[in-house]
């Protein structure tokens, strides 16, 4: 079973994130249950017993740390979120962390009424913890083409509930969620839910590819944590076995085909007859120089017959998934001889 990875280096989350060092728990007046928290999740902020007097319509604000301190009309003009300190029950307030990243001050104005900052806290909003405590995972690390995927998801408690799990080829670059909206093959929404377990069809192209977790989708999304599989024909080839009866037929003759595939093979896959000579690109090369061919039609396991080619030569029976650009699963040549 695959495990997910960290969806972004450390590097990257150092531009990415701010430093906490300024982010401060107690004041003179007040102090709050964490210095850092997640988007969206709640602040708790205790007043102190020992407060000065204050008017009545005094308030705390929830400011962005770059706006200069000191007045209370300033901080009006850009306060996020604000309390009353009349509001508050058991000397607290409840506040809900901003939806982004960065440095914040939680502000204690005496009145709303060109008033003046008295106090003030320093916090921060980030979503390392996310990273580090989500996970992804795979059933299998191979998968052959449009074979189901078991993915399973685990987040924090404090997730947001706008996140998304994306199916991306492996070469896009990690990180934001907008990148990965861009190229997405499929996707599914986490909601509310903590953990689950969604099924994709793995694509049907062969390739690297990765399910990545985002905490959103826009601009402010990141991408918090991914795990790689890879699709490939091999499960496929492990279980494909064909044989023809001879090694040598007479023009014309009758071509007994034996043959066993997996049920997950299309019900258009096709045995052809081809020259030897003709390059194993793809199913296109093929279906444009077959002798002959003869789809499963379903039959997984069976006995088909063909013709040998009237011209003397040496040919290949090549097992086809698909009829429509699909890929080759093996093949058998023989030999075609005039009869003398």
């Amino acid at each position: 079973m695959q495990r997910s990875t960290a969806a972004v280096s450390l590097l990257t989350l150092f531009s990415y994130f701010p430093s906490f060092a300024q982010a401060s728990t107690e004041s003179d007046f007040m102090f709050a249950d964490k210095a850092v928290y997640v988007p969206e999740e709640q602040i708790v902020v205790t007043l102190k017993a020992n407060l000065p007097e204050i008017a009545a319509n005094a308030w705390i604000g929830v400011i962005p740390a770059g706006i200069e301190h000191g007045s209370e009309a300033t901080n009006d003009k850009h306060d996020l979120q604000y309390r009353y300190v009349r509001d508050q029950k058991e000397q607290v307030l409840f506040f809900n962390a901003p939806e982004n990243d960065g440095i914040y001050t939680l502000r204690f104005n005496d009145s709303d009424n060109n008033g003046t900052e008295i106090d003030f806290l320093t916090f921060e909003v980030n979503r390392q913890s996310w990273i580090e405590q989500s996970r992804v995972q795979t059933d299998k690390r191979i998968y052959h083409p449009n074979e189901p995927v078991v993915v399973t998801f685990r987040v924090p408690g404090n997730f947001i509930d706008k996140g998304w799990l994306g199916l991306i080829p492996s070469n896009i670059e990690h990180g934001l969620s907008s990148k990965n909206d861009q190229h997405d093959m499929a996707y599914k929404y986490t909601g509310k839910e903590k953990s689950g377990t969604y099924t994709f069809a793995a694509p049907y192209k062969t390739g690297d590819y990765d399910f990545r977790l985002n905490d959103q989708t826009g601009s402010r999304g990141i991408e918090v944590a991914s795990v790689s599989f890879s699709v490939s024909v091999k499960p496929w080839l492990e279980k494909i076995h064909f044989k023809t009866d001879k090694a040598v037929y007479s023009p014309g003759e009758a071509i007994s085909i034996s043959y066993s595939v997996p049920d997950t093979v299309n019900d258009s896959a096709y045995f052809a007859i081809v020259p030897s000579d003709v390059a194993h690109i793809d199913e296109r090369t093929v279906d444009n120089h077959d002798v002959s061919y003869k789809k499963i039609d379903g039959k997984y396991q069976h006995t088909l017959q063909m013709s040998a080619p009237s011209k003397p030569g040496t040919y290949d029976v090549r097992f086809q998934d698909n009829d429509s650009n699909g890929y080759e699963l093996g093949y058998v040549s023989f030999s075609v001889r005039a009869i003398e």
